[in-house]
């Protein structure tokens, strides 16, 4: 092996160590913020369709099927989906509204006891009419412990 050879075989070797160092960090902190508490499912009902000026409703069921009690913390919806669609309500009334990195989230903190099943709502208004595609996370404990759901809705006139 040659000097160069040799050189380039330990850039190369610091370089996957610097990514898998820092990139298996990031991927552990997503890993771990899509994941929810054992025991603890989510549901998610939306329309396909909606009217323009029309409200409708998408429905989240949060189960504890678990014996230990948890908290709704929050929930959080995309920049994407706010361009398109208007919030008129989340239920449980939100605490306060934050925004990070795109991310609008209105925090819960609605107790989730065990055995138990709780709602989450929002009724919403689609703002211009096609195809809107859109994210919402719904958080349990903490904003590390969410489920992210897609939202593919179409508005029409």
């Amino acid at each position: 092996m040659n000097r160069r050879t040799l050189w380039i075989s330990i850039g190369v070797l610091l370089m996957v160590t610097t990514c898998c160092t820092c990139g298996g960090l990031s991927a552990w902190g997503i890993w771990s913020g899509s994941r929810l508490p054992k025991g603890v499912e989510i549901q998610a009902a939306a329309p396909d369709t909606a009217v323009l000026d029309e409200p409708f409703t998408v429905h989240f069921s949060v189960h504890n099927m678990s014996n230990r009690s948890h908290t709704l913390h929050s929930i959080g919806l995309d920049e994407a989906l706010r361009e398109n669609f208007t919030v008129l309500e989340v239920s449980p009334a939100p605490t306060e509204m934050d925004e990070f990195a795109g991310m609008v989230t209105y925090a819960l903190h609605a107790p989730l006891p065990p055995q138990n099943e709780t709602q989450v709502t929002l009724t919403l208004v689609a703002k211009k009419p096609g195809l809107h595609i859109g994210t919402v996370e719904v958080c349990i404990d903490s904003t590390t412990r969410c489920k992210t759901f897609q939202l593919a809705i179409t508005a029409r006139e």
